[in-house]
């Protein structure tokens, strides 16, 4: 493959990665809308969004680490200014931002949950190690 198009074959992957990592999270989020939470909403949206941009900030800013103690140097010396600003600090916080704003835009367009809060969860609690003693219920 000549360098022209492995550059291509690099620019759709940099185009359908974040597609594809924003699709599982969204997936994600709705799971914890409908077996969690119980409701949806741009409030809890933002909530596990901004979960979602911390643990992205934290896995960026642990990148360089991992970079340097695979061998790999030239990759920890383009990860110490994630994202392409002077400082550090505002691209995880852009993260941790965007990760927030991202929730936020999920809650909000997926609407009312399917299933209702009222709605009774079948759960089987079996004990590890029965005991005499009973539990009020």
């Amino acid at each position: 493959m000549g360098t022209h198009a492995a550059f291509w074959v690099g620019m759709a992957g940099l185009l359908v990665a974040p597609l594809a990592i924003g699709a599982m999270a969204a997936v994600g989020q709705a799971l914890v809308f409908e077996l969690v939470t119980r409701q949806a909403g741009w409030q809890i949206g933002a909530v596990l969004g901004a979960m979602q941009g911390g643990l992205m900030a934290a896995l960026v800013g642990v990148a360089p680490w991992m970079a340097e103690r695979m061998g790999h140097r030239s990759a920890s010396l383009v990860a110490f200014s994630p994202i392409g600003v002077p400082h550090p600090v505002l691209g995880l916080a852009a993260l941790l931002a965007a990760g927030t704003v991202f929730g936020a835009v999920v809650g909000a367009a997926y609407g009312a949950a399917r299933h209702s809060r009222e709605a009774h969860t079948h759960v089987w609690w079996r004990e590890v190690h029965p005991t005499p003693r009973r539990f009020p219920t």
